[in-house]
């Protein structure tokens, strides 16, 4: 089934935090890259809480388009494609986006830089991990004590599928281990997105 017949509207509409467009006329994408249980999420909230920013999130779109996700390869394509032109409309339409997506694939990767640069956003990347038994207690979390605040429904099954697949990220890029302290970290990125912003305001 192709994106195009899903509601695109609906989805906008039910986005959880759209942000204003951005008064400086220069928008951030912030991609974040890492497999399920590495804390993806967690750091796009925190991030979202400190700055203008909309997340668009794959497990948020995931669940909204199936009610029973398989992350087959095809169930992944129809995902994708819905969150890249939900990025490019808002990139577009002035407004900084985080994507919270395992972005694992290069061929993924390469097509949200090329509508950052369309867009003339500025890009972050950051690549999040954390052990593997860490990885497997937090799926396993999920699976007895599920948060209704988190859209993932990926287990260790498909943490394994997904691992065979990851390839490097070859872009200069942030690596936070999320079982240890991300604050360090996450002032950089935070300080990198303001200074990207306020830059081209002077400018």
């Amino acid at each position: 089934m192709s994106f195009r017949e899903y509601n695109l509207d609906e989805i906008r509409r039910n986005l959880p935090n759209l942000s204003k467009p951005s008064d400086t006329n220069k928008t951030i994408l912030i991609i974040l890259s890492g497999l399920p249980g590495t804390g993806k999420s967690h750091l796009a909230n925190i991030i979202a809480d400190r700055l203008p920013i909309t997340i668009i999130e794959t497990d948020f779109i995931r669940r909204t388009l199936f009610k029973n996700p398989d992350y087959s390869r095809a169930e992944n394509a129809t995902v994708f494609s819905v969150c890249h032109t939900l990025i490019e409309e808002l990139l577009i339409s002035n407004v900084s986006v985080l994507l919270d997506a395992t972005n694992l694939l290069r061929k993924n990767r390469k097509r949200i830089y090329r509508i950052a640069e369309t867009s003339n956003a500025n890009v972050i990347l950051v690549a999040l991990t954390a052990p593997q038994e860490i990885v497997r207690d937090r799926l396993y979390q999920r699976t007895v004590k599920p948060d209704p605040k988190n859209n993932s429904s990926a287990d260790i099954s498909v943490y394994n599928k997904l691992k065979e697949t990851a390839q490097p990220i070859l872009r200069q890029h942030y690596i936070i281990d999320s079982s240890l302290d991300i604050y360090p970290a996450l002032h950089k990125i935070l300080r990198k997105a303001r200074n990207m912003v306020n830059r081209h305001a002077i400018a």
